[in-house]
C-alpha cells in the first residue's frame, strides 16, 4: 500500500500503478485501506501470534489497527498528505488500547437505525460510536456504515419504505458524535 499511496500523490492524485488497491480506494486526499469484506484469518505464525485468543469476535483488531496506524505514521513521516480510511468491522471493530494517528478516519459498521426499536441494543451501539469518536479525539472524525434496506431489500409492492424516517430519527440521537452516515444500499429511497 505504501508505494501505491506515494505514487498516487506523486501523480497528482491519479491512480498511476493500478495494483494493490481495489477500484474506488482513492478519492482526493483519502485512501481506503480497509481489508476486503469477508476477511479471513491468515494462518502464518506472525498473524496467528497477533490475533487475540480471548476475543473470538474481534480477534484481528490489534493487528489491523496497528498496521493501519503504522502506515499512517510512515506516510506522515514521508510528508504525504494521505488521510487513511478504514471501517471498524468484524473481526477488527474493537477499539484498540493504543493511539491511532489523526490522519486516520474510522467508519463504524452498525445496524444503527434499525436498533432504535430496541432501546438497550441501540444504546450499546450509540455508546460504541461515542467511544470511537472519543478515541479519535472527539472531533466527529467517525462516520457510520449502516444498512437501511427496505425489509432486507425484498420487493414488496405497496408496502411503504420506512427507512428514511428511521434513519432520520436515529441520526438525530448521534449527530454530535459523527461526520455522517454512509448507507450500504440505494434502497433507502
Amino acid at each position: 500500500f505504501y508505494e501505491d499511496i506515494l505514487a498516487y500523490f506523486a501523480a497528482g492524485r491519479r491512480v498511476p500503478r493500478g495494483r494493490g488497491m481495489g477500484g474506488g480506494s482513492f478519492a482526493g486526499d483519502y485512501v481506503d485501506v480497509m481489508p476486503q469484506d469477508g476477511f479471513r484469518q491468515c494462518m502464518c505464525e506472525g498473524c496467528q501470534a497477533s490475533y487475540s485468543k480471548s476475543d473470538p469476535t474481534d480477534y484481528a483488531s490489534d493487528l489491523i489497527w496497528r498496521q493501519t496506524s503504522a502506515l499512517a505514521r510512515r506516510l506522515r513521516a514521508a510528508g504525504c498528505p494521505a488521510i487513511l480510511t478504514q471501517m471498524a468491522y468484524k473481526p477488527y471493530s474493537r477499539i484498540p488500547d493504543f493511539t491511532i494517528p489523526d490522519n486516520v478516519r474510522v467508519m463504524v459498521a452498525m445496524q444503527g437505525p434499525w436498533k432504535a426499536a430496541r432501546p438497550r441494543d441501540a444504546k450499546a451501539e450509540y455508546d460504541e460510536i461515542k467511544a470511537w469518536d472519543a478515541k479519535m479525539g472527539g472531533s466527529r472524525s467517525v462516520w457510520l456504515w449502516t444498512y437501511p434496506h427496505k425489509y432486507g431489500e425484498m420487493d414488496i409492492p405497496l408496502l411503504p419504505q420506512i427507512a428514511p424516517q428511521v434513519v432520520a430519527t436515529a441520526s438525530a440521537i448521534i449527530a454530535f458524535s459523527i461526520l455522517g452516515i454512509s448507507p450500504s444500499s440505494v434502497s433507502i429511497l
